[in-house]
């Protein structure tokens, strides 16, 4: 399989020079380069070493018309869950769980209320919390089966208080099973899945109830999603299947199976005990390759990588690449493990670079040398960012749209060269 690499150069008093070379598996075709003065940006890091860039936090707002918050039409026939009602909230205020808000809050609420925030799954989710001085919950009786007696949903803590303020707490018949403290320290910045082991309850039917109080000052929020109780089970139905992509995927435990390889003043890149090595020698430096694809329309690329060297750098994943003779145009996502930030930008074929999304910390991101599974989904006009299988960035952009794109890897050493990272499991798909 043919390969496609370029080099990003930087010198001090230099313009950033960036060379794309086509490496074919029988041929190599001449240098091209041009002048671009735009390198790889640093996050920007406070005083004390945490990041500027935070999740804005979202107080409650009462709404002025008084439309009903109920959904029309039915539950689709993709999933049912054992021992809870309506645990995905798609059945919006259905009366399935007991809602309580000191100030009289809906609890559970659809898009139109969440925005920007959008539920773990389909429109609905439940808000406890955003308010001063409220205590607010749902609850629901519910039977624990003895076969799984566990409680798993997903959440997302939003919080600008120090901790040890607000709280929430999940309970069982009022007797408190996991207690979650809700602060800035403990932000997700995005959904993440909590499971709590009920086997004391098993076989039983108790009052599960999930809830949040707050203090005075500094708003945290709590949002909460898909609760299951037991097991899930599936009802799969008949799929026609039109436009179908095989995919791609690449563990590089096969030393031909079509990466590029080789070795020169400034970097080394090739198989390595199971893994592809890109080893940048000098500062300032980037080098990215990719298997050289041909992408659907929609697609889903994933990666896992992890830093080896002790300095700083960043690595991702490149897509919606398309290359010309002479220039060639791609989005970047980029993690900087060491603050554990991302950014996200993308480069037109006239060589200018625009910011898509800028320095973003997420508590998802395994920091330093830990492995962090990168996956970006491009549907439409739209792109999604996963760290470690959790949502971080939802973004819309209609450039570098339609089929036959590639992607790849990238890695950037900024001042700490020597760098050394390592990537898994390079795959791409449809989502």
């Amino acid at each position: 399989m043919n390969t496609k690499r370029f080099v990003v150069i930087f010198s001090l008093g230099l313009a950033l020079m960036l060379t794309l070379m086509w490496m074919l598996s029988s041929a190599f075709d001449p240098a091209r380069a041009y002048t671009d003065t735009t390198v790889t940006p640093v996050p920007t890091i406070d005083r004390v070493g945490v990041p500027c860039s935070r999740q804005d936090v979202p107080l409650k707002k009462h709404t002025t018309d008084d439309q009903s918050q109920t959904q029309s039409g039915v539950t689709p026939l993709t999933f049912s869950v054992a021992g809870i009602a309506n645990g995905g909230f798609e059945n919006g205020q259905d009366g399935s769980w007991e809602e309580y808000s000191t100030h009289g809050w809906d609890i559970i609420v659809d898009t139109s209320i969440l925005s920007p925030l959008t539920p773990h799954s389909g429109s609905w989710a439940a808000w406890l919390g955003g308010d001063f001085d409220d205590v607010s919950y749902i609850s629901q009786s519910v039977t624990i089966p003895a076969e799984a007696p566990t409680l798993s949903f997903w959440n997302w803590i939003a919080s600008e208080d120090a901790c040890g303020h607000d709280f929430g707490w999940v309970k069982i018949n009022d007797t408190t099973v996991q207690t979650i403290d809700l602060c800035g320290d403990n932000n997700t910045e995005g959904w993440v899945n909590r499971t709590i082991d009920l086997s004391a309850y098993a076989g039983q039917t108790v009052t599960l109830q999930i809830r949040v109080e707050t203090d005075g000052s500094l708003n945290s929020n709590y949002y909460v999603d898909d609760v299951v109780v037991g097991e899930m089970f599936y009802t799969y139905l008949p799929l026609t299947l039109r436009n179908f992509w095989a995919g791609y995927f690449d563990d590089f435990s096969d030393p031909n199976s079509g990466w590029d390889t080789g070795e020169n003043a400034r970097q080394i890149y090739q198989y390595l005990s199971g893994e592809y090595q890109i080893y940048v020698k000098t500062e300032w430096d980037g080098f990215a390759i990719t298997p050289d694809l041909v992408l659907p329309s929609d697609y889903r690329i994933e990666v896992d990588a992890r830093k080896v060297s002790a300095g700083a750098c960043s690595y991702g994943l490149i897509f919606g690449s398309h290359w010309t003779a002479d220039s060639y145009e791609t989005y970047q996502v980029i993690v900087y493990p060491t603050t554990g930030e991302f950014f996200v930008n993308k480069r037109a074929l006239d060589g200018s670079w625009s910011t898509i999304k800028d320095w973003t910390y997420s508590s998802t991101i395994n920091q330093n040398d830990g492995t962090n599974h990168i996956t970006v989904d491009r549907i439409g006009t739209t792109i999604t960012l996963y760290m470690n299988g959790t949502q971080v960035a939802n973004i819309t952009d209609s450039s570098f749209v339609g089929s036959g794109r590639d992607a790849g890897i990238r890695v950037y050493s900024y001042g700490d060269a020597p760098v050394d990272v390592r990537f898994d499991n390079f795959s791409a798909s449809q989502p």
